[in-house]
């Protein structure tokens, strides 16, 4: 099973057109069998994903 990962060191903050990007890039994975990580996110980013329970599906890792 192949695995993308996401390094998101650099993003300070998102808006919800860029969450909604990563669910549909979930989306897809998910359907071709692979997985997405997500590293390096701010405990600000990190916060929003766990408000939406985003980081239920998607493994997430913090900075």
């Amino acid at each position: 099973m192949k695995q993308i990962i996401i390094d998101m060191k650099a993003v300070h903050s998102i808006f919800l057109y860029g969450i909604e990007k990563i669910i549909i890039f979930y989306k897809t994975l998910y359907n071709e069998k692979k997985t997405l990580e997500i590293k390096g996110i701010s405990e600000n980013i990190c916060e929003h994903f766990r408000d939406i329970h985003l980081d239920r599906t998607i493994t997430i890792k913090k900075v």
